[in-house]
C-alpha cells in the first residue's frame, strides 16, 4: 500500500488514505464506517448539476465537486432553477435531471443551460 500525504477520507475525517495492491483509495482507519468512500466519490464521473424534483415542488440539488475548490458552491445552479420553474418549466415529479452547462455564468451572463432526464 501506498499512503496519500496530506488528503482525509470523506467518511471519518481521518489522514489515513492509502492506494490498495489493486490501485483502489481506501481508508486506513480502522473505525471508519465506509472506507472505500474516496475511492466511490472519485469514481462518480458526473460534472454536471443533477436535481431531483419531488411531488408539492421540492428539490434537491447535487453540484459537481469541483465546485468545492475556491468556495465555488455558492453557484447560480438554484438562481436558474427558480427562473426555469417561474418561465413554464414543468418537471415530473421524482425525476432526476442534469443541468448541463452550455455556457457557463459569469459576473455580467447568467449563462446558458439544458435540463436533461437522468434515466
Amino acid at each position: 500500500m501506498i499512503s496519500i500525504e496530506g488528503a482525509f477520507c470523506p467518511a471519518c475525517g481521518e489522514e489515513s488514505l492509502s492506494v490498495s495492491s489493486q490501485y483502489r483509495i481506501q481508508c486506513d482507519a480502522e473505525e471508519c464506517p465506509r472506507r472505500s468512500a474516496a475511492h466511490e466519490i472519485l469514481a462518480d464521473h458526473e460534472r454536471e448539476h443533477l436535481v431531483t424534483f419531488r411531488a408539492g415542488g421540492s428539490y434537491s440539488l447535487r453540484h459537481p465537486l469541483i465546485e468545492r475548490l475556491n468556495d465555488e458552491m455558492v453557484c447560480r445552479a438554484v438562481w436558474v432553477l427558480g427562473q426555469r420553474l417561474e418561465g413554464g418549466f414543468t418537471p415530473g415529479d421524482n425525476l432526476n435531471y442534469r443541468m448541463v452547462t452550455l455556457r457557463p455564468c459569469t459576473d455580467t451572463d447568467d449563462g446558458e443551460y439544458r435540463m436533461d432526464v437522468v434515466a
